[in-house]
């Protein structure tokens, strides 16, 4: 799955000249997290059409980057969320960080930047997870 990070400047109106760009793109947003520090924000945004949201963004003078990252869709239950932090952990496998969306049905989709993506995915797939990705 491919994540947008993008920066702003920490002071008001960014977010909103951010999300009027992709409303005008009619760019959908899946999940957005904001990570703020004193002087500027990291707003981690996935959509379906991250390729069109990144060159509009950048058209409009954003710093955007891609960024590989890995949505696992699971059950609203106890002890689903240790059972992949788990297993990335005992593969040496370090998380970066993590978020979650709501996807419906009593299910979430947990977004994982982690340091071997591609070990990762074969090791969540084989104990079969369910990876999400957008094309």
């Amino acid at each position: 799955m491919n994540q947008l990070s993008i920066f702003l400047e920490n002071k008001p109106g960014e977010l909103t000249q951010l999300t009027q760009i992709l409303s005008d793109a009619k760019v959908s947003i899946d999940s957005i997290m904001i990570a703020e520090t004193s002087s500027f924000g990291v707003v981690r945004l996935i959509t379906k059409d991250y390729e069109r949201a990144m060159n509009e963004l950048k058209s409009a003078g954003f710093s955007v980057r891609v960024i590989k990252v890995i949505g696992v869709l699971m059950q609203n239950e106890v002890g689903a969320f240790h059972k992949i932090v788990e297993l990335l952990s005992k593969n040496s496998i370090n998380i970066n960080y993590c978020y979650s969306f709501y996807s419906g049905d009593n299910k979430g989709v947990f977004v994982f930047s982690v340091d071997k993506v591609e070990l990762a995915k074969e090791l969540l797939e084989k104990v079969e997870f369910h990876l999400v990705e957008y094309v």
